[in-house]
């Protein structure tokens, strides 16, 4: 080490001087400087900010009385200096005096720990943009914005987007007299069950896509004087309001408007809608549109122009998919079923339509294909049968949990809801379909979240969600139950390799062991769910309960579920059984080659599915003919192992109970192999199904 003192020339120290002072210039206003009581400060413009020990920020004029922000641009190098200790703010305080500039947007954005905000010093005469003011503040139970200035707003983009802790906000007050663009402006403000905004001018308003989206427990809402005449987009406007019992459109003016794609998508309690002024002569997309109206009962829709329409269907978004209420249609000679191309862009709720005009009656189908163009009056009949609720959708007896991947985190999500499904997929979520079936009763299984990480953990330990919530994570509730009878396992396990996103639940064993062969930890069983069965019951044979997984194989396991509650399989015998090998029946003709009338979609590897039930001994499958998508009401049961089946046919279950019945069937009536009449047993001697009770396991 040098131990001689250095000695710096004086024409190096002026220089060093003024190096420093030039330094000293370039610090930023925006420079942060950190006291025991005060962990962060510095300035905006002519104002300063600090946030204490507490968590409080506190926004003041620079001299005491007076000062303006600097403009506040969201996503930018200029957005608020605090956001970079967002983590750290619970509460903000706004001092007399303080002007806000043009631009507010972002100004307390993703601040998930902010529980109050006193805005009661903010003067904000000259701001133009509020886009995201708010967005995100997820623990914001309650604000009083109406000391907000407003009147030369232009933006208010997102301005409460996901502030999910607001139970009531009254905007009522604002002027909006200059704003343009009010998309997603109180979108997933789900716990949002008040909300005024009956003052709103919405004269100059172009963009409303989303405004109200996902905010699933408002019950009323006054849009009844919005004026809509320069509005261009309106989709997902009010989709998933689920508890809205009622919408007063009749007034819209939508003239100018071009996307109504799922605007009215999930609302599901509104029983009646009236859109019979709507002008839809400029309209493009309509998918989706009344998806999930559950309640509604019918629509008039003569008013509607579909002549530039190219889309009314994007996946399972049907514009009228779900409408299981829906019993009159008016429709006039501007509504086409068709596209350019003549290909049908969607259908009515499958059902009799009984058309006034023709006095005949027309399935959905037909309709769209044979009455295109024709005005005319359509009601439906609707039964009151066991398909009601209908196995997809079962009311009070199970429910679905959806699974999804994000590719950019590497999250895997579990949930209930079909809105939060599909807000998921719309913002690049992969849907990995049904996850499992959950009760309706058992243990409850809570979801909770971290602000900072963004993943979900899940778990039936009280005592792991409190410690987690101790922590900073948010409890998001009760979110499905578990199964008493553990008859469905979910298993969970841990990549110790990952900092975020490190858990994973899943009811297949092998993703389970696929999982472990790569490093993950098996934490074990995590909660359990549900399945339905089937009793099979044999005439002088005893009864045959099987298994059937809805999740492997949703649309073959309703399907037979439906035939079965309607009585289809019953008197029907197995005309068809080899040694060894399996026993079908489900045959109305007794030949096979008789059906229901329907056929579903072949649910397996060779038609592009993947089901991973096996072709095991006791599996139940159905039979089809050599198009992949010929099943429909024939099936059969393995007698032994027969695995090279799997990928070619649609497995969904296997026998739990009375596997005896089966071989006792096949080793006594049963033809070998190698028999020239492929099986086929004759009338009398054939095992016959008294009836086919189903329910959950």
């Amino acid at each position: 080490m040098n131990t001689k003192t250095q000695v710096m020339p004086l024409k190096g120290v002026i220089a060093a001087l003024c190096a420093l002072a030039l330094a000293l210039a370039l610090v930023p206003v925006t420079a942060l400087s950190a006291h025991a009581d005060n962990p962060a400060s510095g300035a905006s413009n002519e104002c300063t900010w600090t946030i204490d020990g507490a968590g409080t920020l506190t926004i003041a004029p620079s001299n005491g009385s007076s000062g303006t922000l600097a403009n506040l641009e969201y996503h930018t190098d200029n957005s608020a200096p605090w956001l970079a200790h967002r983590s750290a703010i619970k509460a903000v305080v706004i001092k007399p005096g303080v002007k806000a500039n043009e631009n507010l947007s972002g100004m307390f954005a993703d601040c998930a720990f902010i529980t109050s905000i006193d805005l009661a010093g903010l003067d904000t005469t000259r701001t133009t943009n509020m886009e995201s003011m708010f967005l995100g503040c997820t623990r914001l139970a309650s604000i009083d914005a109406t000391r907000l200035s407003t009147a030369n707003v232009e933006d208010m983009t997102m301005m409460f987007k996901g502030c999910s802790a607001l139970t009531s906000l009254d905007v009522s007050g604002f002027n909006t007299s200059k704003v343009a663009k009010m998309q997603a402006m109180f979108e997933s403000c789900t716990e949002l069950s008040t909300l005024n905004v009956s003052g709103f001018d919405t004269s100059k308003v172009e963009v409303m896509t989303g405004m109200f989206a996902s905010c699933p427990r408002l019950s009323s809402l006054d849009v009844s004087r919005f004026d809509t005449s320069r509005v261009t987009h309106m989709d997902s406007m009010f989709s998933g309001c689920a508890s809205l019992g009622s919408l007063n459109v009749s007034n819209f003016d939508t003239s100018r408007v071009a996307v109504m794609g799922n605007m009215f998508s999930g609302c599901s309690s509104i029983g009646s809608l009236d859109v019979s002024k709507f002008d839809t002569s400029d309209v493009i997309s309509m998918e989706g549109m009344f998806y999930g109206c559950k309640a509604l009962r019918s629509l008039d829709l003569s008013s509607f122009d579909t002549s530039k329409v190219t889309r009314m269907e994007l996946g399972p978004y049907k514009m009228f998919g779900g409408c299981d209420d829906l019993a009159e249609v008016k429709l006039g000679t501007g509504f086409s079923f068709k596209g350019a191309r003549n290909e049908v862009l969607t259908t009515l709720p499958e059902g009799e339509w009984h058309s006034q005009a023709l006095d005949k009656t027309f399935t959905a189908a037909q309709i769209a294909a044979d009455r295109n163009n024709a005005a005319d009056s359509y009601s439906r009949y609707i039964p009151d049968d066991p398909e009601k609720p209908r196995p997809t959708e079962p009311q009070g007896e199970r429910i679905t949990m959806f699974r999804l991947y994000n590719p950019n985190s590497g999250e895997h999500f579990y949930t209930s809801s079909e809105v939060e499904r599909d807000n998921c997929v719309n913002n690049g979520w992969d849907d990995e379909g049904r996850g499992w079936v959950a009760p309706t009763e058992g243990e409850p299984v809570y979801r909770v979240y971290n602000p900072n990480a963004g993943e979900h953990h899940y778990t039936m330990s009280t005592v792991e969600r409190d410690s987690l919530v101790a922590i900073g994570w948010v409890d998001e509730g009760e979110r499905w139950r578990s199964n008493a009878t553990k008859h469905v396992v979910l298993y969970r396990l841990y990549n110790p390799n990952e900092f975020a996103n490190n858990h994973h639940y899943t009811k297949d064993a092998g993703e389970r062991d696929i999982l472990v062969s790569k490093g993950w930890k098996y934490e074990g069983e995590s909660w359990y769910g549900t399945e339905y069965y089937a009793d099979i019951e044999m005439k002088d044979l005893g009864t045959i309960t099987v298994s059937l997984d809805a999740t492997a194989a949703p649309k073959t396991v309703d399907n037979f579920v439906k035939l079965a509650n309607k009585g289809f399989y019953n008197g029907l015998g197995f005309h068809r059984i080899i040694k060894d090998f399996m026993m079908q029946g489900g045959d109305p003709l007794g030949t096979g080659s008789g059906g229901s009338g329907e056929n579903i979609y072949g649910e397996f590897a060779d038609n592009g599915f993947d089901n991973p039930v096996s072709h095991t001994r006791g599996a139940i499958s159905m039979a089809r003919s050599t198009d992949p998508n010929s099943g429909s009401s024939q099936f059969f049961i393995c007698h032994k192992d027969v695995t090279d089946l799997d990928g070619h046919y649609a497995a969904f279950g296997h026998v739990i109970d009375g596997i005896e019945i089966v071989d006792k069937i096949c080793d006594e009536i049963g033809k070998p192999g190698d028999d020239p009449g492929n099986g086929m047993i004759d009338r009398d001697k054939r095992p016959v199904i008294e009836k086919i009770t189903t329910g959950l396991l």
